[in-house]
């Protein structure tokens, strides 16, 4: 027997105590051991709502039902709080059934249902005792909870990972809570009472109505909880999707659903954005809400409140958030924020409850990135931060899309397999809806992901890391490249986040490339449309079979009125099935009526030709249009469609509203895939449309590139603005059967600066290339000057991109024929290509000679621009080359010279070299000056990657300054910069940077994490002076350990390394100093791998 001691004061039951000595018992006695362990859901909010004595009946009700529900030889307990336990001699399966009967018993009750989870488990053998047996049913017991909670979970799930999708308490709102409360318990007495709750966008109406449904519950109701979705709206849907009875997802007819919950309890019925319902939804809740005892109506204001009623008996406004709760809110999620982010967040959130979850996570990333706290990184200036989390902050609202008729069915089963799967492949033929589909599911689910819904056009991408960068680019917002698996998966690793990747093929995103990618980021899904699966492992794929005829029939006959049954078959036939047909027609009924389309059908004489599309009774000018607006090799904006098609706005917009032109985001358009296909057919067929099409369209890009003088900041930033549409017509026009002519191979390489200097690696490579077959396959020689053009600006770019052999290999190509050609200005581009390479790779003498030799090459030939890189180059080299004195005088001439040009990236590099050679001087308040005004420069034309250079400058004056603190927050910056761009060399340096401030700290071990990742990435991205630079650092670690003969021997390995230039061997000589008393011992046995196994031991 349990002794009276041992029993709980408030259920009388025994205690934890009494718990455990009878499980241990249990198990050495060998026999039949299952354990449920249960939980009370929302005793919080009982508390809240009712008191604490409410609270209190609630545990002693569920106490009381759980006792005299028990079998012989069954024992409950009360483990404490809401927690309680029962010990069973019977099968799991015998106990969760039983669990099940307790379940459905106390929701119930009619004075007070109440609401408990329960996870059960079975002793088995080879358990690691008793705390194995609680784990499991404990971990069940959760599932439970973010399962929906009042339910019996006792088997592990996949699907108990998901987050806890139970009610947070609700600040400030104990007014409104006690308000709702007596509105609820009148009710009970007064059938048909009203009452409207309302709040602005973002307000927590959502939340405050989800808690108003367990109160309601929870005083007996039996409740119908009804939500409106914008975005539901745009698609044909159940008029029950969405709902809760009793809060559980509604399935099946709603009147057996009624007969089956609570019978005979009054109905409560909430209604949250009635304004979204469709209208037969509407209809179907009507005799539902006239017969319901009261009906809760969330109503939406305007922003931040808005002109409303003022509150009374029937009107209850829900205010914003005092400034008090939403930090008390961000302060238990992210801890401090320091004054400056306590002011950031709360202009963010505005007292707007939903505000704050995005902002606090992009936050936190931010701070992650870093490798900060978050009251250290709004500590710094407002500048250095609040723009790069703003960045991080999911967009709102998808782009308008037209609607979706039919597939409710197929959303249904997509939403479901996405939830067991990381990959859905949506499959069929063109013109079938694929991407509308998609586009749906995005919408839809993307709100429940942390890290946004993004949607990555794939058409006509050809290799896997282009895909790669057009994926990034979605998540980031800019260019990125070079991108590999590894930056994608660093990005998606960051926030579970949802992805379409539109009309994606086997040889774009092969199926090992998907698989690696999705292990790395176990968070992220994947919607893909293509023609057929990708055969990834683990791929669920849902093939679009044509939409029913009952579906098509129902979409065409909203449209218009009076009916005809005629002229609907008809028109049915002809869509035959297919989506995109039918959602073309649906402009010609409401303008025509059923009649007058199929009519206008039947006079082109194509109503008899199923699916051909409605497209071939267009007129002469909607077809001219169309066919130039095929000439896009992808998305473009209205102005260049006008102009490029001389369409009229009016012509344009009807396109738009026959959904000719679909909206993709960003004020960005495109053809349907079938009617993308015809105009371009119809355009091959008239090769004169075709070149005037041609000609308007570079005369168009021609004068975006000249508008602003090359490489100003008004040249760049009016650049962002058309680029889109600019790499679209490029990628359409150098991608058709007509060989590219002059004029367009100059339109490339004027636009390549842009490119690399925004990051847009992989659309340079890609036109260069195709730039230059064109001109090799040509009619007649190609123009050999235009060649090495084509081949320098190929050089550049490939060198970004790290492959620095064919870089080199190319420009001495264009060098030779640049020499043959005599063409000096060409020679110096070549020469300055080369050299630039070369100091990449670390071979700065041969630079400099390089360097040197434009000089003499350009100093009279009036190329000033040239001159002034040559100077700077050499300057550079001289830097790593120990000559500063040299490299002083040669930058100093350069900027001297380049005062008169309007060229603020080139003025910023000399600037960034001037304080790099300030630093090597010691000059460190010069040197600051210095990078200051080169960052400044960068900024006024967004260079990110200037930007990062002098971050980096600007740490190491820190560094060097003696203030570690500052060098770490600039670093951070730094890191997070080449992290975002999938700057490998960049990422290598910065955490080298890292390392060394972290050294300075005395945060020993988290630099040498830093020194040993930076020369592993150092070593795969062919950047050997970072190598030497991180084994010095990890060798200044274990000098600060007092581990000075290993220290000696890693620090000789260190400055004899290909990589030690001048500022290595400056940087460590101190150490080197310190370190020559002691002899070299053996290399610490932790290095070897990242060393090689041959490098065992000291000189």
């Amino acid at each position: 027997m349990t002794q009276p001691a041992s029993r709980d004061d408030l259920t009388r039951l025994p205690t934890r105590t009494a718990f455990e000595a009878e499980l241990r018992r249990r198990l050495s006695d060998g026999g039949c051991c299952t354990l449920l362990l249960c939980d009370l859901d929302y005793l919080k909010l009982i508390n809240d709502t009712f008191g604490h004595l409410a609270g209190d009946e609630a545990l002693r009700i569920l106490a009381q039902t759980l006792q005299a529900q028990l079998r012989p030889g069954w024992q409950v307990y009360r483990l404490g709080g809401d927690e309680f336990a029962v010990l069973a001699a019977a099968p799991k399966a015998a106990l969760a059934e039983w669990g099940q009967d307790v379940i459905h018993r106390l929701s119930r009750r009619p004075d007070r249902s109440l609401r408990v989870s329960m996870g059960v488990a079975a002793w088995q053998a080879g358990m690691d005792g008793p705390l194995a047996l609680f784990a499991l049913a404990d971990a069940r017991l959760l599932t439970a909870k973010r399962l929906g909670r009042g339910q019996v979970v006792d088997e592990n799930t996949a699907s108990g990972a998901g987050p806890d999708r139970g009610p947070s308490r609700l600040l400030e709102r104990d007014e409104a809570r006690a308000q709702t409360v007596a509105v609820l318990q009148r009710a009970l007495s007064v059938p048909g009472t009203r009452l409207t709750v309302q709040a602005p966008p973002g307000g927590g109406l959502t939340a405050f109505l989800r808690e108003a449904n367990l109160i309601a519950q929870t005083l007996g109701y039996q409740t119908l909880q009804v939500q409106g979705d914008p975005l539901r709206a745009a698609r044909q849907h159940d008029a029950w999707e969405g709902a809760t009875l009793n809060g559980v997802p509604l399935r099946g007819s709603i009147g057996a659903a009624l007969r089956e919950g609570r019978a005979g309890a009054p109905l409560a019925a909430l209604l949250d954005a009635p304004e979204h319902l469709s209208a037969s939804a509407l209809a179907e809740l009507a005799p539902l809400l006239s017969g319901a005892q009261v009906v809760l109506t969330g109503q939406a204001l305007g922003p931040l409140g808005g002109a409303g009623a003022a509150p009374g008996p029937h009107l209850l406004t829900l205010p914003p958030l005092t400034h008090r709760a939403v930090l008390a809110l961000a302060e238990a999620q992210v801890g401090p924020l320091g004054e400056g982010g306590a002011a950031w967040l709360l202009r963010q959130v505005q007292g707007l409850p939903a505000r704050l979850g995005p902002q606090l996570s992009a936050l936190r990333l931010e701070a992650e990135l870093r490798g900060q706290s978050v009251v250290a990184l709004t500590q710094g200036r407002p500048q250095d931060w609040e723009g790069a989390v703003a960045r991080h902050v999911p967009p709102g609202h998808p782009p308008p899309q037209p609607h979706l008729y039919g597939r409710a069915a197929e959303m249904q089963d997509a939403a479901r397999q996405l939830g067991g799967h990381a990959l859905l492949t949506l499959t069929g033929p063109a013109g079938r809806g694929k991407t509308r589909l998609a586009r749906q599911l995005l919408a839809e689910l993307g709100r429940q992901y942390p890290g946004g819904a993004h949607e990555v056009p794939l058409r006509g991408v050809r290799l896997p890391e282009v895909a790669l960068a057009r994926i990034s680019e979605a998540l980031l917002g800019t260019a990125v490249a070079p991108a590999g698996v590894e930056t994608v998966t660093r990005l998606l690793g960051r926030r579970p986040t949802l992805l379409l990747l539109d009309d994606a093929a086997p040889y774009t995103l092969p199926a090992r490339l998907i698989e690696a990618m999705l292990a790395r980021s176990p968070g992220t899904r994947l919607i893909v449309t293509a023609r057929a699966p990708l055969g990834v492992q683990g791929e669920a794929s849902l093939t679009l079979a044509p939409l029913p005829d009952d579906q098509l029939r129902a979409a065409l006959a909203a449209q218009a009125d009076p009916m005809d049954e005629g002229a609907l078959d008809v028109l049915t036939r002809y869509a035959a099935g297919e989506p995109d047909t039918l959602a073309a027609l649906l402009p010609l009924v409401r303008m025509f009526g059923l009649r007058g389309a199929a009519e206008h059908l039947e006079r082109s004489g194509r109503s008899r030709q199923a699916g051909a599309g409605p497209w071939p009774e267009l007129g002469s000018p909607e077809r001219r249009v169309l066919a130039a607006l095929s000439t896009f090799g992808g998305p473009f904006d209205l102005p260049w469609a006008g102009q490029v098609s001389e369409g009229s706005s009016f012509l344009l917009s009807a396109l738009i509203h026959r959904h000719m032109l679909l909206p993709v985001g960003g004020g960005l358009y495109r053809l349907p895939e079938q009617l993308l296909d015809q105009s371009r057919a119809y355009l091959r067929r008239r090769p004169a449309l075709l070149r005037r099409v041609h000609e308007r369209g570079l005369s168009r890009a021609q004068a975006v590139l000249r508008a602003h003088p090359t490489e100003s900041a008004a040249w760049f930033g009016h650049l962002d603005t058309h680029y889109p549409t600019l790499r679209a017509l490029l990628a359409g026009r150098l991608h058709s059967p007509t060989p590219p002519d002059p004029a367009l191979v100059r339109t490339v390489l004027q636009l390549t600066s842009y490119r690399l200097t925004r990051a847009y690696l992989y659309d340079a490579r890609e036109d260069l290339q195709a730039a230059l077959q064109g001109l090799a396959h040509g009619p007649g020689d190609p123009d050999a000057a235009l060649q090495a053009a084509l081949q320098l600006a190929l050089a550049s770019t490939l060198q970004r991109l790290g492959d620095h052999a064919h870089a080199f290999a190319l420009a001495s190509e264009a060098r030779a024929r640049a020499e043959t050609l005599g063409d000096l200005p060409l020679l110096g581009a070549a020469l300055l290509t080369e050299a630039r390479i070369l100091h990449r790779r670390s071979a700065y003498r041969d630079a400099y000679a390089l360097f040197a030799r434009v000089r003499t090459e350009v100093q009279e030939a009036g190329r000033p621009h040239l001159l002034v890189r040559a100077l700077g180059g050499m300057a550079r080299s001289a830097v790593y080359l120990g000559e500063l004195d040299g490299a002083h005088r040669d930058v100093q001439e350069a900027l001297r010279q380049a005062a008169v040009l309007d060229r603020p990236r080139l003025r910023a590099e000399l600037l960034n070299t001037a304080g790099l050679i300030a630093i090597e001087r010691r000059d460190l308040g010069a040197a600051q000056a210095l990078m200051e005004q080169a960052l400044a420069l960068h900024e006024t034309y967004g260079g990110r990657e200037g930007q990062t250079l002098n971050l980096t400058g600007l740490a190491w004056a820190a560094l060097l300054r003696g203030d570690p603190a500052l060098s770490l927050q600039h670093s951070g910056r730094v890191l997070q910069r080449a992290q975002d761009s999938g700057q490998s060399w960049e990422v290598a340096n910065a955490m080298v940077n890292l390392g060394h401030a972290l050294a300075r700290l005395g945060r020993l071990d988290e630099a040498r994490a830093r020194h040993q990742e930076a020369a592993r990435l150092a070593t795969h991205c062919d950047a050997p002076s970072v190598v030497a630079e991180a084994l010095g650092g990890l060798a200044d670690v274990l000098a600060r350990e007092h581990r000075l003969g290993e220290a000696r021997a890693l620090l000789d390995l260190a400055l004899t390394h290909p990589g030690a230039n001048a500022e290595v061997h400056s940087f460590f000589g101190p150490l080197r100093r310190m370190l020559d008393p002691h002899p070299a011992a053996l290399l610490p046995q932790e290095l070897l791998p990242l060393l090689g196994a041959n490098q065992t031991s000291g000189p």
